[in-house]
């Protein structure tokens, strides 16, 4: 049946595309705009028509046409952007003797001092969120409770942070994993407020690295076919499900860390989700997210 124009419309205009949506036929409408073609929208019962005179209707078609043209070949460019390369290890292993020098300085220093670290920096719902000490969810990734606790950190910490920075880079790897860490000590200290659990170490860090590689696998697999095409992703996600054997067998203290554990991996996998598609974005229009950090 054809689309007929509504009667508050000039007579003799033809439609020439029907949107799903209002934000499709905007979409339409600044082509057209751009292009000088005279046009209307107006809503049907099928969905937003775009109406043209006539004599302009070829041409509004043709305009249409290139335009979704080049918007499935951009979504295409997209889907085939082949990942960054990596950081060169020159670049990568620098930052983790710092991180493991802080961290081992952090415990030196709590072992030595009067000052009560862990009870300042701790992780606790009641402390941030009644007492607004809100530098806790960050600090409480800064301390360990003995220095077997540190040396785990900081051997699987080290190993899952190299793939990190060589996936997002050596500076904004370090960012991404300090912003999922501390989304992860709040969610944590939020669904056990107002109960005053605490908690310290870097294992929600190391574990949000562990989201961060598995979002970062899914969103660039691409190639190949079967588990080859998953590998990038199911690779990280078999290494943190090892970790979390291993790190999972704290005794009566096992819900608690596994809350931490998985806050983490989930805050990694979000904030990598996000991180991963705007990498492909700098990427597709080759502007290199590294090279955007660093201007």
């Amino acid at each position: 049946m054809p689309l007929e124009p509504p009667s508050h419309l000039p007579e003799g205009v033809v439609p020439v595309a029907l949107a799903r949506d209002r934000s499709l036929s905007r979409e339409w409408s600044t082509v057209l705009l751009a292009k000088g073609v005279p046009h209307w929208t107006a809503e049907t019962p099928g969905g937003m028509a775009v109406f043209v005179p006539p004599d302009q209707e070829d041409l509004a078609l043709g305009q249409l046409a290139a335009y979704d043209r080049e918007q499935r070949q951009e979504a295409e460019a997209v889907r085939r952007a082949p990942p960054p390369p990596p950081e060169a290890a020159g670049a990568v292993w620098p930052g983790l003797v710092v991180a493991g020098a802080v961290l081992a300085g952090v415990h030196g220093w709590r072992l030595t001092t009067d000052t009560d670290v862990a009870g300042v920096w701790a992780r606790d719902g009641v402390r941030i969120f009644a007492e607004g000490e809100w530098w806790r969810p960050f600090t409480a990734l800064l301390v360990h409770a003995d220095l077997a606790h540190l040396l785990g950190n900081l051997s699987f910490g080290a190993l899952f942070m190299w793939f990190v920075l060589q996936a997002f880079g050596r500076w904004l790897g370090w960012v991404w994993v300090a912003v999922s860490g501390v989304l992860g000590n709040v969610a944590v200290a939020a669904a056990f407020y107002p109960e005053p659990f605490a908690g310290v170490g870097a294992s929600t860090a190391v574990f949000a690295a562990v989201g961060l590689l598995v979002a970062h696998g899914i969103v660039w697999s691409r190639a190949g076919t079967g588990l080859r095409r998953h590998r990038p992703w199911l690779v990280p996600l078999g290494g943190g499900l090892a970790l979390l054997g291993v790190f999972g067998s704290g005794g009566d203290s096992l819900n608690v860390d596994l809350a931490a554990h998985l806050a983490g991996f989930a805050a990694g996998m979000a904030v990598g989700a996000a991180a991963s598609w705007w990498q492909r974005w700098c990427r597709v229009r080759e502007r290199p997210v590294r090279e955007a950090a660093v201007s």
